[in-house]
């Protein structure tokens, strides 16, 4: 009686395990949206929502551009061609910078942040 009550007991514990670590695993639809954040860059609102490492979703005074990563020695750069400007990203931490068409930094505050 002892041993079958034991092999019960490790059957409930084992499948139990598996229960939780199935659950546990399951992404939220939290988890796969992107964060999105809202700046403001001098007179440009920018809205950045980060699809992946090497991609985002922006919108520069509503114009929407998808950028990619470029080659950056410090932070990360994301650069686009939208229909009326050319424009990259570099962000570092929490430090964002905007260039419009090749010119030099403009540096952003993030209004809002969402995931």
């Amino acid at each position: 009686m002892g041993k079958i009550f034991g092999l019960k007991l490790v059957l409930i514990v084992f499948f139990a395990s598996i229960i939780v670590l199935l659950i546990g695993g399951c992404d939220s639809d939290d988890a796969k949206r992107p964060t999105r954040y809202q700046m403001k860059c001098n007179a440009y609102d920018v809205v950045v929502e980060v699809v992946d490492a090497d991609t985002l979703n922006t919108a520069i005074n509503g114009e929407k551009i998808e950028m990619h990563r470029a080659a950056s020695t410090n932070g990360t750069k994301y650069t686009g061609k939208g229909a009326v400007v050319q424009a990259s990203v570099w962000n570092k931490g929490s430090e964002w910078a905007l260039f419009i068409d090749r010119g030099g930094a403009i540096y952003c505050k993030v209004t809002k942040t969402t995931r």
